[in-house]
C-alpha cells in the first residue's frame, strides 16, 4: 500500500500465494510459509493444487472494482479501477493454465502479463514440475499449449531466449487480445535478476540454488516486462493493443530434427526484441548453458576478442552512439519506458568495448 510521500504511479501490488509449495514447501526446494515463519503462518492449510486456480479467484475478487465490503480491508480503501495478473517463469505457466480454464468464465481479472513464459499450460489434474517439462520430441514438452485468447482480455506474453524453442511449437498470431514479445539473446534468469534473487534468499535465511558462472548471461531485459505493465493497462484503457514485434527466427530442420534458433556471424540469435547489447554487440549472447539445468537459466555472455570489437567500434564515441540509438529505437517503439531510457543510455558511458 502506498505511504505518505511515496510515488507508485497509482498501482497497488499484492502478491498471492496460490500453490501448495509456497504454503507447505517441498524437500529439498523450499521450506513454504509454514516452515519459514510458523509463528505467522503455522496455521494456514492448503488443500493441493487443485484448488489453486479458485484460490487465484477468490482472492481477486477482494481486489477488483467490483470487491465485496469486508474487514479489515487489504486495500484500505482504495477503488481499483482495474486488476492485472502478472507472473513468470513457473507461475506465468500456471497463469497459461488459468486463463485457459478459468478466466472465461469468472473474469474477474482485466488483463494478463506472461514473463519468462515457457509456452506451457499445465492440464487439469496437475501434474509435477517435472512431468511438465517432459520432452515428446523436436523440442516440445508434455504441457507444450497455446493460450486460450477468446474470453475479450487482454494477454501479452514476454519471453527470451531461454524459452524460445518451447514456446516455437506454441506460437500464435498477435490477435486484438494477445501479444508476443520475445527478446533475443535474453536468458530466463538474467544476471542482474539471479543476483538480486539470492540477495532475498540471503535475507530470508534460505540457501541460495543459483550457480556462480564465469560468463553469465548479460543482456538485461527487466525494462521491457516494465513497459509490459504500462502498455497493458493502456490496452485495458482504451482496447488498442501495443505493436507486434519481430519473433526470433528458426530454421526449422528435417521431420524429426529438432528446430534450431538461426545465428547471425557472431553467433546471436537472428529477429526478436533486441536490446542494446544484442543491436551493439560486444558478446556472444546464449539463453542456455551446458554447465548445469539451473545454470541453463543464467544462460552465457562469452566476449568478443578486442580485435573483433576494435573492427566494429573504432572509437567509443561509435559505440556509444550506436548504444544510443538502438535505446532510441526501443523507446519508440513503446517497449522501453522514458524513465529507463536514461539508465540505460548512462551504462554505455560507464562500459568499455
Amino acid at each position: 500500500i502506498p505511504q505518505e510521500g511515496e510515488e507508485y504511479r497509482g498501482y497497488v501490488w499484492v502478491g498471492i500465494s496460490a500453490q501448495k509449495i509456497g504454503i507447505h514447501g517441498a524437500p529439498g526446494i523450499s521450506t513454504g510459509l509454514t516452515g519459514w515463519d510458523p509463528e505467522r503462518y503455522g496455521t494456514l492449510k492448503h488443500p493441493g493444487d487443485a484448488f489453486s486456480y479458485d484460490i487465484f479467484t477468490q482472492v481477486t475478487r477482494l481486489l477488483g472494482k467490483n470487491r465485496p465490503t469486508v474487514s479489515p480491508d487489504p486495500l484500505r480503501g482504495l477503488k481499483p479501477k482495474m486488476v492485472i495478473a502478472q507472473g513468470g517463469s513457473q507461475s506465468s505457466m500456471r497463469l497459461a493454465s488459468y486463463i485457459n480454464v478459468a478466466q472465461k468464465r469468472d473474469h474477474v481479472i482485466d488483463g494478463f502479463l506472461l514473463y519468462g513464459h515457457w509456452g506451457l499450460a499445465p492440464g487439469l489434474p496437475d501434474v509435477s514440475l517435472l512431468e511438465q517439462f517432459a520432452p515428446t520430441g523436436r523440442g516440445r514438452a508434455k504441457a507444450s499449449s497455446r493460450i486460450n485468447d477468446t474470453s475479450g482480455t487482454p494477454i501479452l506474453v514476454i519471453s527470451g531466449e531461454t524459452e524460445a524453442l518451447l514456446n516455437y511449437h506454441v506460437r500464435q498470431p498477435d490477435t486484438n487480445t494477445f501479444r508476443f514479445w520475445e527478446i533475443a539473446g535474453a536468458a530466463h534468469a538474467a544476471s542482474e535478476m539471479s543476483t538480486n534473487m539470492n540477495k532475498m534468499f540471503v535475507r530470508d535465511g534460505l540457501s541460495s540454488f543459483m550457480p556462480q558462472l564465469t560468463n553469465p548471461n548479460v543482456v538485461v531485459w527487466d525494462p521491457v516486462r516494465k513497459a509490459g505493465i504500462r502498455r497493458l493497462v493502456e490496452w485495458v484503457s482504451t482496447g488498442k493493443p501495443p505493436q507486434s514485434m519481430p519473433l526470433i527466427e528458426f530454421d526449422a530442420g528435417g521431420p524429426n530434427d529438432t528446430p534450431q534458433i538461426r545465428r547471425d556471424r557472431f553467433g546471436n540469435a537472428v529477429g526478436g526484441i533486441r536490446m542494446p547489447e544484442l543491436a551493439v554487440p560486444t558478446a556472444r549472447h546464449s539463453g542456455s548453458n551446458t554447465t548445469s539445468p539451473v545454470a541453463s537459466l543464467l544462460g552465457e555472455s562469452v566476449p568478443f576478442e578486442p580485435s573483433v570489437i576494435k573492427e566494429l567500434y573504432p572509437t567509443k564515441e561509435a559505440y556509444v552512439t550506436a548504444w544510443n540509438r538502438a535505446v532510441d529505437d526501443l523507446l519508440k517503439a513503446g517497449i522501453v519506458l522514458p524513465e529507463d531510457a536514461a539508465p540505460m543510455k548512462a551504462k554505455a558511458q560507464s562500459t568499455t568495448p
